[in-house]
């Protein structure tokens, strides 16, 4: 990672990035000037929305208004219904010969005059009868008439800033020179404020013209100088390595529970190459491996090595990844260890991560790493099986970061799913393209096809009544996969009964999603779904809303109870409707298949680039103010239940 870091010097640290130019603006910057700038501005939006501000001298509105507290009055403007609009409790600010600073009275009640004349009301407040230098000693309230006029300021509180409760006659001298600068120099103050503005905003706009012809003239000049990764950097946390290299050499830790990992994170995590038979089932050119589904996490980190928009500056990072090995960790002590153990590495990690200045920055909201396993496996204090996997993603901090795995648990807002690894890895755009030619002239033999084992431990799988359903037509072909069985393993196999059907129909297995929807899509072979949660509800960023267009849905409800012929179903799509969604799964392949990460594709963009671009765009709504998007709306716990019901 050090020589990573090393050869990375200097990418994303541009110093003519906008980010940049404005963190130099803003170090230069004379903080003086900004909060006079701030100041004069609130003073003009006074000014243009009829706020004054004023300090009561006197005591005479005790104990609601005492003597030093400031008050922001909004004018009631005349709404054409002449003083109709004038209420009880209003404030009103007048003057008279004593005193040229504007007296505070509140409004008691309005009246009536007999003869007709202008409206009266009742006020309460200083006695206008004492000078302005007895004024502020005064605790006698004064009522009086006042004739509703031109010359009087009525309008209602908008704020009521209190002051100390005690001070005595510094308080009263405080209040008195402070009623002098808020209300006697309102009027050249705003006329100040106007011309500060304007000026201010002519000098930042010219500033940043001439900033940005200097970005142009580095770049040398043209639409080229546009930086093709603003808003796309990432910066690397450079983790010890305990967190992932020395995780990936206690890989034989597996082999007395689940087959040795070893063969399976060579290559970049992609595993060993695959030799292609005669037939030719995989094309006969490099780009296949025995990929293991749950290698993801050294296959996504490899590929961020190779990422265009790498930074070594955290403070432009658009996003921060956390290349931590998540679900290999939860492999090598799922067996025989306490959960303490389980959580070790994942309570180290956050600790680690708690300690950064880069976390500091939003509190882990802007990071994000790769469990490529299940949301459940990290969410053990929410499993049935209180031994079942990690904490990662319930512990502090862990919780506050986007995590990418293979199936979201749906209930969450920070899990989000993407695309199981296949056999394909592409190395060029070529290779994608020859493919997809490939399978777009396959001959389809069987309409449907399953590949699976059956679940008879679990009474609501409708695993049985599907391998029931293809053992009693010709239509259909399956790979049995019962205990023992080798086909299930032979990727050959399985891209060969996939090349070769319609229809690969795709009920859940242990969890709701499967690794064999996607092997089944890079074959050309159109997925059939039996619950919500296998696709629909899980691949927002790579696959499309209109489920139709690349997939038939029948539910398991209905098969269930055998209400339903799977076979009659897919019969009675038109031909021309099947030849649609053919073509819209291929050309969805790209979007599903990660590209071999000692290489770099040109023009298409594979599940790597659409995570990434989804997970930024996620982590920028949250910066915005948006912790949940439209995606994930926060919901309420009637919602979260009845949701887990329909999941159920």
């Amino acid at each position: 990672m050090d020589r990573e870091r090393r050869r990375l010097r200097g990418r994303g640290g541009n110093n003519n990035h906008p980010r940049r130019v404005l963190a130099d603006v803003v170090i230069r910057f004379d903080p003086t000037w900004l909060v006079t700038i701030l100041l004069l501005s609130l003073l003009l939006l006074g000014k243009a929305t009829g706020t004054t501000a004023t300090v009561v001298v006197s005591g005479s509105m005790e104990p609601g208004i005492r003597r030093g507290d400031m008050l922001i009055v909004r004018e009631r403007r005349n709404d054409g219904d002449g003083d109709d609009n004038i209420r009880a409790g209003d404030i009103v600010l007048f003057s008279t010969e004593l005193h040229p600073v504007p007296i505070v009275h509140r409004v008691i009640e309005l009246h009536e005059r007999h003869d007709g004349g202008a409206r009266q009301m009742l006020t309460k407040g200083a006695n206008i009868l004492h000078s302005l230098s007895t004024l502020h000693r005064s605790k006698c309230a004064q009522f009086t008439n006042l004739e509703i006029s031109n010359n009087l300021s009525i309008g209602s509180t908008v704020s009521l800033i209190k002051s100390a409760p005690k001070g005595g006659g510094r308080q009263q001298r405080r209040a008195k020179g402070m009623e002098k600068v808020a209300v006697g120099l309102l009027p050249p103050l705003r006329f100040i404020a106007v011309l500060a503005v304007v000026s201010w905003t002519s000098f930042i706009y010219c500033h940043f013209s001439l900033l940005s012809g200097g970005l142009l003239l580095g770049h040398g000049g043209g639409d080229d100088g546009a930086d093709p990764c603003r808003g796309r950097y990432i910066y690397v946390h450079d983790l010890p390595r305990r967190f992932n290299d020395d995780i990936l050499r206690d890989c034989r830790k597996t082999r007395d529970h689940w087959p040795d990992m070893c063969g399976f994170v060579s290559n970049a995590g992609l595993g060993r190459p695959l030799v292609d038979r005669a037939d030719g089932v995989l094309t006969g050119e490099a780009g296949w491996y025995g990929t293991h589904q749950f290698a993801l996490d050294a296959i996504f980190h490899n590929r961020m090595k190779q990422y265009e928009c790498l930074t070594n500056q955290s403070a432009v990072a658009d996003a921060v990844f956390v290349p931590f090995y998540a679900g290999f960790d939860f492999v090598r002590y799922h067996w025989g260890y306490d959960n303490a153990t389980r959580d070790a590495a994942s309570v180290d990690l956050t600790q680690w991560l708690m300690r950064r200045p880069e976390w500091r920055r939003m509190g882990g909201r802007d990071h994000f790493l790769v469990a490529g396993r299940t949301g459940w496996d990290f969410r053990r204090d929410t499993n049935i099986n209180p031994n079942w996997g990690t904490n990662l993603l319930v512990m502090p901090g862990g919780r506050d970061m986007s995590v990418l795995v293979l199936e979201s648990s749906l209930l969450n807002g920070s899990d989000y799913a993407v695309p199981y690894p296949t056999y394909f890895h592409p190395r060029s755009d070529a290779d994608v393209f020859r493919w997809q030619d490939r399978v777009r002239g396959m001959q389809r033999r069987w309409l449907m096809a399953f590949v699976g084992a059956p679940r008879p431990d679990d009474p609501k799988n409708i695993r049985a009544q599907i391998i029931a359903q293809c053992n009693a037509t010709s239509a259909c072909s399956q790979l049995g996969c019962a205990f023992g069985s080798s086909q299930c393993h032979s990727p050959g196999n399985i891209m060969r009964l996939f090349q070769k059907a319609t229809f690969c129909l795709q009920p859940p297995g242990d969890s709701y999603t499967r690794r064999s929807v996607f092997d089944s899509m890079v074959a050309g072979c159109i997925p059939v779904f039996f619950h919500n949660a296998t696709a629909y509800l899980q691949y927002a960023w790579h696959l499309p809303r209109e489920h139709a267009k690349y997939s038939v849905f029948i539910s398991e409800h209905d098969v269930r109870a055998g209400n339903v012929s799977i076979e009659a179903t897919l019969r009675a799509i038109p031909a021309a409707t099947v030849e649609r969604m053919r073509e819209e799964v291929i050309r969805l392949i790209p979007s599903v298949i990660y590209a071999d990460p000692r290489s770099k594709l040109e023009t298409v963009r594979d599940a790597f680039d659409v995570a990434v671009e989804g997970i930024i765009d996620r982590i920028a709504m949250t910066r915005g103010g948006y912790a949940r998007s439209w995606l994930r709306p926060k919901q309420s716990r009637q919602a979260l239940d009845a949701r887990r019901r329909r999941l159920s």
